[in-house]
């Protein structure tokens, strides 16, 4: 497997990858009001069954984002994308966000989230950014598993992010 960055032509490729999932678990949101005190908590629940969830982002929509992130990789085997990374910098928050880490359905639990993950550690270093963070839904709890096994902590969330209404958890890891 080979990690590059992607070029026009693998944006159909990458459009065409399965980009929803499955879950088992989500991240559910707790909050109160309590004496002009707002609290939020999260913790994880159980559902009864397996839950199909769609991406919340449109795959058509991957030329006007190419054209928008700083960087874009690929994840290529034997001539066919199997994943893809999205990246964006903010410099004067020397902060670096990963927009989107998709790898389609065949091929996930085989190292290539962790592959294309290295690449925008390593891109985050060459810009000398000192964070870099991954949004995912509240949904997403095998994304959500993924980021905490390679050290991203959970940093904050935004219920009004995504298109769909589903909250927007952030998680961050700190490179230096």
């Amino acid at each position: 497997m080979r990690i590059r960055p992607a070029v026009p032509a693998d944006l159909k490729q990458c459009a065409a990858l399965d980009h929803n999932y499955s879950t088992e678990r989500v991240w559910q949101m707790n909050r109160r009001e309590d004496n002009g005190e707002v609290v939020v908590s999260f913790h994880s629940v159980r559902l009864p069954r397996s839950m199909r969830v769609r991406y919340p982002r449109d795959p058509a929509r991957l030329w006007d984002d190419w054209r928008q992130w700083d960087g874009f990789v690929v994840a290529e085997e034997e001539g066919y994308i199997r994943g893809y990374l999205g990246m964006q910098s903010h410099p004067a928050e020397q902060r670096g966000w990963i927009r989107d880490l998709v790898v389609g359905r065949p091929y996930r639990r085989a190292g290539i989230g962790a592959a294309l993950l290295r690449q925008a550690m390593e891109w985050a270093g060459e810009l000398k950014l000192l964070h870099l963070t991954a949004e995912m839904q509240s949904k997403n709890y095998p994304a959500i598993s993924f980021c905490e096994k390679h050290g991203f902590h959970f940093c904050g969330f935004n219920e009004f992010h995504y298109p769909n209404q589903d909250i927007a958890l952030f998680f961050t890891l700190r490179l230096l």
